[in-house]
C-alpha cells in the first residue's frame, strides 16, 4: 500500500520558485510531490522536472509529474497523476509500465471504480469541500469517502479545500491521505504548514487507533 499521507501539488508563485516550494514541502514532511505547471514548455518541464526529483529523492518523497506519462517515462519519476480527460490510465500504463505509480483524479463512484478496474495505484477524491481552483465544481463532502473505500481497495487520497482545521474529519471519514496544493506550497511557511497537516493527521490516526474509532467506511 503506498504511503500518500500527505501529498503536496506544486503552485505558481512570484516568491518562491518550483525548488524551493519542493524543498520545504519536504522538509516539511511530505510523502509525495507532483510538479504541475500546464504552461510550461516540455523542454522546461523536463529541465525543472530533474531538479525537483533530485531534491525529492534525496529525503525520499516521491516524485510525480502531472498529466504527462511520456514526460514522466523521461524524468524516470515515481509517477505520473491523470485527470478525467487525460491520457487513459492502460495507455499510461503501456508507456511506464507495471511498477510505476499510477494516479487518477476521481469525482464519483463509476469513476473510482473504473481507476482501479483499468491499473490505477490510487485515485484522487475531489473536491471534496469547496475551493476557489475547482470554483466551477459543487464540493463532494465527507460520505462520498466511506462509499468509495467500501468499493476500491487502493488508496483513496481526499482533494480539495482541505486545511489544518478541517484535516482531522476527512481522515476520520476514512481518506487514507489528503493532497492540498494552497495549505502548503501556497502558504507563507511551507515547512510549518507541511509539518502541522503532517501531525494533525498522524494524531487523528492514534486517536482513532486508541479509542476503536471505526471508519465511515467500516
Amino acid at each position: 500500500m503506498l504511503k500518500l499521507k500527505l501529498y503536496c501539488i506544486t503552485c505558481k508563485r512570484q516568491d518562491l520558485s518550483y525548488e524551493e516550494q519542493v524543498g520545504q514541502a519536504c522538509r516539511g514532511g511530505a510523502d509525495a510531490i507532483q510538479f504541475r505547471d500546464d504552461e510550461l514548455s516540455d523542454t522546461k518541464i523536463l529541465e525543472i522536472g530533474e531538479r525537483l526529483k533530485k531534491i525529492c529523492g534525496e529525503k525520499k518523497v516521491l516524485f510525480i509529474l502531472n498529466n504527462r506519462p511520456d514526460l514522466a517515462l523521461a524524468l524516470d519519476a515515481d509517477g505520473v497523476h491523470l485527470g478525467q480527460n487525460d491520457i487513459p490510465v492502460k495507455w499510461a500504463r503501456q508507456i511506464l509500465g507495471s511498477a510505476k505509480i499510477v494516479g487518477v483524479s476521481v469525482s464519483a463512484l463509476g469513476e473510482s471504480i473504473a481507476a482501479e478496474r483499468e491499473g490505477a495505484s490510487y485515485i484522487g477524491l475531489n473536491p471534496i469541500f469547496e475551493t476557489p481552483i475547482k470554483a466551477e465544481r459543487k464540493a463532494l463532502g465527507l460520505d462520498i469517502i466511506g462509499l468509495i473505500k467500501k468499493r476500491v481497495k487502493v488508496p483513496v487520497i481526499a482533494i480539495g479545500g482541505i486545511t489544518k482545521d478541517n484535516v482531522s474529519e476527512v481522515i476520520k471519514a476514512g481518506a487514507d491521505g489528503v493532497s492540498v496544493i494552497r495549505s502548503v506550497c501556497g502558504s507563507k511557511d511551507i515547512i510549518s504548514a507541511a509539518k502541522e497537516l503532517k501531525t494533525k493527521i498522524a494524531e487523528t490516526e492514534r486517536e482513532m487507533a486508541k479509542t476503536g474509532f471505526l471508519k465511515r467506511e467500516k
